[in-house]
């Protein structure tokens, strides 16, 4: 029976051809707006240039024709690029449900048909629209998919506008600014085909990588002891992003590094991602060709043990997961920036080498546990612990950082009044 990455390399085909296809209908829309910009030049050229063929700025303003000039300009740019946006869009969408879906389709079909799993997975969900439209949204640099094409479609504009300004200040004859244009809009051209391409690898790897986790967390739900884990893969060649100048990015090293699913992929230099393309840091991100392949395990729950050291008092408990939820970051707690303001636990982290040195099983009292009891109510003095552990904490969209968090906590609360003590150095 062909296994999980047979159909995975099926559905990646299909992802690939439909951006083939999204680079060619871009190429047209670029090839058709060179088109229109050079007929429009032809024409202003044969109408307003001089007898040696030239056209410049004194020559349209004394026939008060510059600033209609460049107005049709701007116009033809605006109407000419309007269909490269819609298409780049389209294969976004597509790619991210193609993946999504395609990777519930393909464990259905391996991993689902075992008899111990075939029940855990049959009412598996395909994507949700509101699942679709924040993946796509998500942020790349700290901008939105749409952000990013329209500032790229404002760059386009501006790039003209700047082209034609220079041939206008030498006052090119019509072969000069013709070709001036066409240069300007292959770079454009350029630009727009990498967006393409740093898009959907983008949502190729968060699609399948979310479907994967809403599959695991099925597998949770069961007793078959079955984990999914994920595996970086490298395209293997000499383009394989290795540190260069400024930018310290190496993905040589991550080949073949296996960890669970919902787990963070250290991409040192304090870069912390969920999968290729997902970092937030261009040197990471843009062109990135890598992708992830999941294999599936039989792991051994951790036995639940508490280490206590009569001597200190403190007592050292278990690491604390941090799952990557499919819906907001609302469930994650929330965290006491050092400057007053709230941050997140960061997604598919952990909160590591956790002890409690105060409040109950100890033996040092938690000096606010009368005060924490009259705000939780319900919640006797001697319920309460204070406890310390090493954690990630997202700042902000895309910032993270490796802190020590400090936190008081209830058999009835949870952990509550979670808040930063200290930034470890990169």
């Amino acid at each position: 029976m062909p296994d999980l990455e047979y159909y995975l390399a099926q559905t990646r085909r299909i992802q690939e051809h439909r951006e083939a296809g999204a680079e060619i209908e871009i190429r047209k829309t670029f090839l058709s707006l060179l088109k229109e910009l050079q007929g429009f030049l032809g024409r202003e050229y044969a109408d307003h240039a001089d007898e040696k063929g030239e056209l410049s700025y004194g020559l349209l303003q004394r026939q008060s024709r510059y600033a209609r000039f460049i107005s049709e300009v701007e116009e033809k740019v605006i109407k000419g690029t309007s269909g490269y946006k819609k298409s780049i869009k389209n294969v976004v969408n597509d790619t991210y449900k193609i993946a999504f879906n395609g990777m519930v389709d393909a464990v259905k079909k391996s991993d689902g048909s075992k008899a111990e799993l075939e029940e855990i997975f049959k009412d598996v969900e395909y994507v949700r629209p509101e699942t679709l439209k924040n993946a796509v949204d998500n942020q790349v640099s700290g901008l939105t998919l749409n952000d990013t094409l329209e500032k790229n479609r404002t760059d386009i504009i501006c790039n003209i506008k700047q082209t034609i300004g220079i041939g206008l200040q030498n006052g090119d004859r019509y072969e000069t600014m013709a070709k001036r244009i066409a240069e300007s809009l292959d770079g454009d051209y350029n630009k727009a085909i990498r967006i393409v391409r740093t898009e959907t690898h983008r949502v190729r790897e968060a699609g399948s990588l979310e479907s994967t986790i809403a599959l695991n967390e099925k597998l949770k739900q069961g007793n078959s002891g079955m984990r999914y884990f994920k595996v970086w893969k490298t395209a293997k060649d000499e383009r394989v992003r290795k540190p260069k100048g400024k930018n310290k990015a190496d993905h040589r090293k991550m080949e073949g590094i296996t960890i669970p699913v919902d787990e963070y992929f250290d991409l040192g230099h304090g870069v912390k991602t969920m999968a290729p393309g997902q970092s937030g840091d261009a040197g990471n991100d843009i062109n990135c060709r890598c992708r992830l392949t999941f294999k599936l395990q039989k792991v051994e729950e951790p036995k639940k043990e508490v280490e206590k050291s009569a001597e200190s008092g403190i007592i050292k408990e278990e690491d604390i997961h941090i799952g990557k939820s499919l819906g907001a970051a609302a469930h994650r707690d929330d965290v006491k920036l050092p400057n007053g303001q709230k941050g997140k636990l960061a997604e598919g982290s952990k909160i590591t080498k956790i002890v409690t040195f105060a409040g109950k099983g100890t033996n040092k009292p938690v000096k606010v546990a009368k005060h924490l009891s009259n705000q939780f109510k319900g919640v006797p003095e001697s319920e309460w612990k204070k406890c310390r552990g090493d954690g990630y904490v997202e700042y902000a969209k895309g910032i993270i950082k490796h802190v020590e968090l400090h936190w008081f906590e209830s058999e009835q609360t949870g952990r509550v009044r979670m808040k930063v003590k200290y930034e470890f150095k990169k």
